[in-house]
């Protein structure tokens, strides 16, 4: 399997992940999930949100999937500094400037 750093994956089937700390938390169909660059798995959905794994032997991250960054650096970029306002009133939707970002970061990864 291969997959991008900042892609987002829908986890397809339900399984059972230990913890460093011996918990066990169940990872259900549907929870979501980003690959970072250190070929982890990072939880951003269900039970195991936060949690870190590491990708088996057998995937292949490769390349960037610089859309979802841009959405991802649009979506803090709303949380922390409120843009969405400033994008409103400057009847800016958010496409146009995901595309801005997404072109920055195809100029620099």
């Amino acid at each position: 399997m291969k997959y991008k750093i900042g892609q987002e994956i829908e986890i397809t089937e339900d399984f059972t992940l230990k913890t460093v700390g011996g918990r066990e938390l169940t990872v259900k169909a549907g929870d979501k999930a980003i690959i970072d660059s250190r070929s982890r798995i990072k939880y951003i959905s269900g039970q195991a949100r936060d949690v870190m794994q590491m990708l088996g032997k057998d995937i292949e991250v490769n390349g960037y999937d610089h859309r979802n960054i841009a959405s991802m650096i649009l979506n803090r970029l709303n949380s922390v500094f409120g843009i969405e306002e400033f994008l409103d009133y400057n009847d800016i939707n958010d496409d146009e400037m995901i595309d801005e970002i997404e072109d920055v970061l195809m100029d620099i990864l």
